[in-house]
């Protein structure tokens, strides 16, 4: 991480900042991404299962309805009766041919259509005898509409409604199925950006422990040793000026401060070698006034022969 540390103050802040809110970005995208995933599954389940359910619901309650219009038609002795059922029949014939057409068009799958296949053939199979059923009822021929009707049309209504039951109930599963993979997808995108979150969070604590560090570290480190200096180096040679000042020529200036040596090329590293820079230039005064210490020593030194000789 040395590279890290050499930055400066800004580029560190923004950096951990841009890669916190990277992963904001990445929790919102992964959000957004799922949600539209479980948005179009919603819409394929309600074009292509809720209406086809729907269709089908329409089919069962006009094939029922034929098949008690052709009852009437075949059984009730009131004529007026029979005529408006022979009506209402041939417009529920027409009604689920037109569902049927419909629901052809919400097949998405081979078993979808085989299923549907099936009910088409039954249908086909039991138009031709209500065809025919409709011809005998409109030439007034009722004792032959009850003769199709008991022989041929209630034996096919069986296999057809046992295979409308089948389209519903493929229908009704696929939706299931549907509905269980919308949860499930719903289910993991709700954990994985709770991990994210966590993850985001333990960074953000993370990111934000390791700046305080790098930064309040070498700080602390730096006023330490200024206050060493003033402590120890600038208070002893202050001193001893003042000694010599007064004609002591005693006095030894304690110094000791070490350098910082903080390398780094940031901000902090700057002011550490400012530090070091006034920390050499203390040391240099130090030396300068033991120099003249010695000086002022020598020259008391070799007063005091000149005054015995002279004596």
């Amino acid at each position: 991480m040395t590279w890290f540390s050499n930055l400066k103050l800004a580029m560190k802040l923004i950096i951990s900042f841009s890669f916190i809110a990277c992963i904001s970005a990445l929790i919102g995208y992964f959000g957004i991404v799922n949600v539209k995933v479980i948005d179009e599954r919603d819409t394929f389940m309600y074009g292509n299962c809720v209406i086809s359910l729907q269709i089908i619901a329409n089919i069962e309650a006009d094939f029922e309805k034929s098949g008690g219009e052709a009852k009437d038609i075949a059984f009730n002795p009131d004529l007026a009766k029979k005529e408006k059922s022979l009506g209402r029949m041939k417009e529920t014939m027409v009604a689920i041919e037109n569902n049927l057409s419909k629901y052809e068009k919400t097949i998405t799958s081979d078993e979808d259509r085989r299923r549907f296949n099936e009910v088409k053939k039954q249908d086909e199979t039991l138009h031709k005898i209500e065809t025919s059923f409709i011809q005998e009822a409109e030439s007034k021929n009722y004792a032959a509409c009850a003769e199709i009707f008991s022989n041929q049309i209630d034996p096919i209504r069986q296999g057809y409604r046992k295979a409308v039951q089948e389209l519903a109930d493929f229908n009704v599963n696929n939706a299931k199925s549907v509905s269980d993979e919308n949860t499930r997808i719903a289910d993991n995108a709700t954990m994985w950006m709770i991990i994210l979150s966590v993850f985001s969070v333990i960074a953000a604590l993370a990111f934000g422990y390791f700046i305080a560090r790098m930064i309040s570290k070498p700080v602390i480190l730096i006023s330490e040793r200024v206050k060493q200096l003033k402590g120890l180096c600038v208070t002893n040679l202050g001193s001893g000026l003042e000694a010599l000042s007064h004609g002591d020529t005693t006095y030894d200036v304690v110094t000791g401060t070490p350098f910082l040596e903080i390398t780094t090329q940031d901000e902090i590293g700057d002011l550490a070698r400012d530090v070091d820079g006034i920390i050499t230039q203390t040391r240099a005064s130090v030396s300068a006034f033991e120099k003249s210490r010695q000086t002022v020593n020598e020259l008391i030194s070799e007063a005091g022969i000149l005054t015995q000789a002279a004596l």
